[in-house]
């Protein structure tokens, strides 16, 4: 790998995890039956989305607005540290999370670049010694908008964010991902694994 060091940028919703967080936490936040609720009156949306007639991002906030608008954003805060303490854990996939173990005893800088909320995700990366990229949500006189903060941290978005952070040319990369989302940012990588844990 020569003289340069290291930096592993890795993906997180069914990359390293055997569910979908954004998923886990609004049945963790509102309940299974919410949760439901919720799909089955978007539905019509999800299924256009999956077809690919609907944007990936116009699809998520219209289920952050169901779910979180107008929730106090120090209350939303509070329940995702507790996701991240106890929820996390349970649904991390046991050798994608201890090779990244190896990776920061090795001395390797961890990226985890995800379009999840960075509410949560921060939490569980700062006491993994990890860097984390990902959605941020807007706030609004102290509320949850509805509304993602910028753009969503998806396909090329996640090359954006990575390059505004690193000088990639520094670097000898290595990455994980598991959709088509992540493939723009395995393409900035030495090595490149896909799907590379089992669920």
């Amino acid at each position: 790998m020569g003289e340069k060091p290291t930096l592993v940028l890795c993906d997180f919703d069914g990359t390293i995890t055997s569910k979908d967080s954004f998923g886990e936490f609004i049945k963790f936040y509102h309940g299974t039956l919410t949760y439901w609720f919720g799909l089955l009156l978007h539905f019509p949306i999800l299924v256009l989305y999956m077809l690919g007639f609907y944007n990936n991002s116009k699809a998520k906030e219209k289920l952050i607005t169901f779910y979180f608008k107008g929730v106090d954003d120090k209350q939303f805060n509070e329940k995702s540290q507790q996701f991240a303490q106890y929820i996390i854990p349970k649904i991390l996939l046991e050798d994608a999370f201890t090779k990244l173990l190896e990776y920061k005893a090795l001395g390797y800088e961890i990226a985890i670049v995800s379009a999840s909320f960075a509410n949560y995700l921060e939490p569980w990366c700062n006491e993994n010694g990890f860097a984390l990229i990902a959605t941020q949500l807007e706030v609004v006189d102290g509320d949850v908008s509805g509304k993602i903060k910028g753009n969503n941290c998806h396909g090329e978005e996640k090359v954006i964010r990575i390059k505004e952070r690193y000088q990639l040319s520094s670097y000898y990369i290595i990455a994980y991902g598991d959709t088509k989302g992540d493939l723009p940012m395995l393409k900035l990588a030495k090595e490149a694994y896909y799907k590379e844990f089992k669920k």
